[in-house]
């Protein structure tokens, strides 16, 4: 299986590489979503086996209240070509 590795770009202009395994798959193309106040949505970087708010059935809108952390430490991170960024494991950003 060969994974796309494309860029995603936020109407901010900030870009994330994300991962695609399968041309038009299930949730490539979605409905827009309104989350609805003191929610989250949560979208996995790997768009064609992540279960995330894109699967309202499974997961859905996340409500604030269930957020019981921050993130301190990144624990595994790829590069554009699937390559461990050695770097940034363990740090905190």
């Amino acid at each position: 299986m060969t994974r796309r590795r494309p860029n995603e770009t936020l109407p901010s202009g900030t870009s994330y590489v994300t991962y695609d395994c399968v041309d038009n798959g299930f949730l490539d193309n979605t409905s827009v979503y309104t989350v609805p106040p003191g929610h989250v949505f949560v979208l996995g970087d790997n768009r064609d086996n992540s279960t995330d708010s894109r699967m309202m059935s499974a997961m859905g809108f996340i409500p604030m209240d269930n957020l019981i952390g921050k993130v301190t430490r990144i624990f595994w991170s790829l590069d554009e070509n699937g390559d461990p960024h050695m770097e940034r494991l363990g740090k905190v950003e």
